[in-house]
């Protein structure tokens, strides 16, 4: 145990009471199908080696094609072109609150009178695949980007549970407006002034 877990083990011998357990509460598997485990083994590895080959075949395809398409989300940093390829048209939409809809970025109201819910779930409805990029593309943005990044640490201080989270899913949706407004627009991202003059200043 300690050979193989190159001594991270703080109790070996612990750990090697709970192994020894769960090989024997395991399911044995019988003598006449012990030889053919190994080609079972084989077989899904080789599966997956071949669609990871596979996928990238497409994503080369995918990345050739999108070059003949304007995308303006390009010009974000951290926004890519499986955004716009799940949005599709943009003219479906009248406004920002429409695709946030659309997206998966809208919260289920939770009140009562004078009751306010402090915490309120995401709508489950939606895009399944955008929530998950717009938010993975807020985490990049607020890294890079002064405008967001002070959006998100504003958004992480009003609340003690959960804060990185909420303040990740706020951004995105911050994010869902610039998204609507460079597509509706066609136009590449610029960022405002005030911001470009804070990132251009000299560190103290």
């Amino acid at each position: 145990m300690q050979e193989y877990g190159r001594k991270h083990f703080d109790d070996p011998q612990a750990t090697a009471r709970q192994v020894q357990r769960a090989l024997q509460n395991s399911f044995p598997v019988t003598p006449d199908l012990d030889a053919a485990l190994p080609v079972v083994l084989q077989v899904a590895w080789t599966h997956i080696r071949d669609l990871e080959k596979l996928m990238r075949r497409l994503d080369r395809e995918i990345a050739q094609r999108m070059e003949r398409i304007t995308n303006p989300l390009l010009s974000v940093q951290g926004l890519g072109p499986v955004i716009i390829a799940e949005i599709a048209e943009i003219k479906r939409f009248p406004d920002d609150p429409q695709l946030a809809k659309f997206v998966g970025l809208v919260w289920r109201k939770h009140a009562s009178g004078q009751f306010v819910a402090e915490e309120t779930r995401l709508a489950k409805t939606g895009n399944v695949y955008l929530p998950y990029y717009l938010i993975e593309g807020a985490n990049l943005i607020r890294q890079h980007n002064l405008e967001y990044q002070a959006y998100y640490r504003r958004k992480f201080a009003e609340v003690p549970k959960h804060p990185h989270k909420r303040a990740l899913v706020l951004t995105a949706r911050k994010l869902v407006r610039l998204v609507f407004a460079l597509l509706t627009k066609n136009q590449t991202y610029v960022r405002p002034q005030a911001v470009q003059s804070q990132e251009a200043a000299p560190v103290q």
